[in-house]
């Protein structure tokens, strides 16, 4: 009854239609996912290009700051991205975030760890100047960096990436 030609192209069919209902429901699963997916998810290497015109390299760190891609450099340099200073991203992929994952701390934590450290930071602006020193001050919107002596404000919009 196995050797049966009508009974294998039954039993094809049948599974034809089971495998056609299983792709559909991934679909709808990877649609559903691709709609939760944001830019600061993404994984893997990628080449980053800003809108001052400056791009480097490196590959998205596995740590989150809201709002921002977090990228490690070669050489132990991690740069932080506000995500509208992102022209281009080539070279990574969508990453899946865990349903009901809290939200990541944002760039003010960020920011007052690094000055609680006494870190070094790296701020490029989106004239493409870096200001480079000890955080002196960080307020809701704003920092103060000292710069050899001399205390910059940048305001928080104006910064294209952060690097500690």
């Amino acid at each position: 009854m196995m050797d049966d030609p009508l009974w294998l192209e039954a039993a094809a069919a049948v599974q034809s239609d089971l495998d056609a209902e299983v792709r559909a429901e991934a679909h709808d699963l990877y649609t559903v996912e691709a709609s939760r997916s944001r830019l600061e998810d993404r994984v893997g290497d990628a080449r980053i290009l800003l809108r001052c015109g400056i791009s480097f390299d490196g590959r998205i760190a596995p740590e989150r700051v809201a709002g921002h891609l977090v990228i490690d450099r070669p050489g132990g340099l991690r740069v932080v991205v506000p995500v509208p200073a992102i022209v281009t991203v080539v070279g990574s992929v969508p990453g899946m975030r865990a349903e009901g994952e809290p939200e990541p701390p944002g760039i003010g934590s960020w920011l007052r760890e690094a000055w609680a450290a006494g870190d070094v930071v790296h701020a490029l602006d989106g004239a493409g100047v870096w200001w480079v020193g000890p955080l002196a001050f960080v307020g809701a919107d704003h920092v103060e960096v000292d710069v050899r002596g001399r205390r910059v404000l940048l305001p928080w919009a104006t910064v294209e990436s952060w690097a500690t």
